[in-house]
């Protein structure tokens, strides 16, 4: 009796191994499954395979059988189906997916899969794990309304169209480091319990973050990582609700941004090309900004308490050197000005000084050192009208007084109309510099 040829499909990898074993297809060296279609997809040979496994395919799931690892398929649909496990892992589909509606007890893997048409994962309930690392996906990739996700890992996927993960409910974290999303984001109202983490992602279109809620359970949760995202269309963020330290370390905002109502946990943005990225009525007392590039950014509608960057906390605590602090000072400052927001932007100019005065005392440069500290204490910067008023005001006392008592010393009346002709310009200077404004 002649011995059944046996499928060669096997992969050996991280997750774990797979060996098939099943019968062969018509002298070919894999199975129904796994066998390839011909080129041709009008053949008579195309369209028998194409029955084949689309029955094969009805078969296993009649059993319960969800493993379609490195299956090549047409296509496949199960909406609404109650589903223990589903294992796609290194599939080639060539049409759409959909388990819109299901009900998964179980993981689902399509790691490593090609899928040249659409996903869908909707309004589907997800007892386990989702992978989708390092697949390829040429349409949408639906997981609008899903639930109960613990993991959701996606990461260094590729998506040639609009990614839809809003009203998502994800347990743990949500990983996209590294994924390639050629059409739009959307994480609207979605609810992740564990981290962000988009190191390295790359959006070609619009991003959406409205509202979406991360780190629900703290105790899992160190740090949402954004750092390195490059976002070519417009991002939105209003709303966004983070618990534990978030960076957009040397992210890039190539179009627009808007960040709204950020609380103070703290971000990080040190290093970004931020370009007319908004912060709208934010708190960014915690927010970094060290070396930033600003482009025609607003953030005169925020605040910072007392004016305090974080920068400036981690100096007293050495941990930042005086410079650096300064430089930053410098370009929020300069950011404020462009926006002609000048009053604000003055308080950040007092605090620029000051660190650079640091930066004498620090270098032991005294000269620059009590030259500052004149300017300081003396009219503020140029900032402060009341310092010069009063330094204004009392030399005309004492000039008065002066001239007064000593009519006819010269000495005196030269030296103080002298002293008085500085203090009177540097007072009309600050004066009409604080009205011009």
């Amino acid at each position: 009796m002649m011995n059944m040829k046996s499928c060669k499909y096997n992969c050996v990898g991280i997750e774990r191994d797979f060996e098939c074993g099943k019968e062969v297809w018509l002298g070919s060296d894999y199975c129904v499954l796994h066998v390839d279609f011909p080129r041709n997809k009008d053949s008579i040979e195309y369209k028998e395979l194409s029955v084949e496994k689309e029955k094969k395919l009805k078969e296993k799931a009649a059993k319960g059988d969800f493993n379609f690892e490195g299956a090549i398929l047409e296509g496949i649909d199960f909406y609404q189906q109650p589903i223990l496990m589903l294992n796609c892992r290194k599939a080639h589909i060539h049409g759409d997916v959909n388990f819109g509606g299901s009900v998964i007890y179980g993981e689902v893997r399509f790691s490593q899969s090609k899928i040249c048409g659409h996903v869908n994962f909707s309004w589907t309930t997800i007892n386990g794990d989702v992978y989708f690392n390092n697949a390829e996906i040429d349409g949408e990739l639906n997981f609008s309304y899903s639930k109960k996700i613990k993991i959701a890992d996606f990461g260094h996927i590729i998506v040639k169209k609009n990614v839809d993960f809003n009203h998502a409910e994800i347990g743990n974290y949500i990983n996209f480091i590294g994924a390639n999303i050629e059409g739009k984001f959307m994480l609207i109202d979605a609810r992740v319990g564990g981290e962000a983490k988009f190191d390295g992602t790359k959006i070609l279109g619009d991003a959406y973050f409205n509202r979406a809620k991360f780190n629900l359970n703290p105790d899992i949760c160190i740090y949402n990582n954004f750092n390195r995202i490059k976002l070519f269309g417009d991002s939105y963020f209003p709303d966004i609700e983070v618990k534990v330290e978030t960076g957009f370390v040397d992210s890039s905002f190539k179009s627009s941004g808007i960040f709204e109502g950020i609380n103070k946990y703290g971000l990080s943005f040190e290093g970004a090309r931020l370009k007319n990225t908004c912060f709208r009525n934010c708190d960014l007392s915690n927010v970094k900004f060290q070396n930033v590039i600003f482009e025609n950014c607003e953030l005169s509608t925020s605040k910072w308490e007392n004016n305090i960057i974080p920068e400036y906390r981690a100096y007293l605590k050495a941990r930042l050197d005086a410079r650096t602090v300064a430089d930053t000072y410098r370009r929020i400052r300069q950011s404020l000005q462009q926006e002609g927001a000048y009053d604000k932007a003055g308080k950040f100019y007092v605090k620029e000084m000051n660190m650079n005065k640091e930066v004498y005392r620090e270098e032991e440069k005294w000269i620059s050192w009590i030259l500052y500290n004149i300017l300081h204490y003396g009219t503020g910067y140029g900032e402060n009208l009341g310092y010069i008023f009063f330094i204004f005001l009392v030399s005309w006392i004492i000039y008065i007084a002066s001239v007064f008592s000593n009519p006819n010393n010269n000495l005196i009346i030269a030296v103080g109309s002298s002293l008085l002709s500085i203090f009177t310009a540097l007072f009309v200077y600050v004066f009409a510099r604080k009205i011009s404004r």
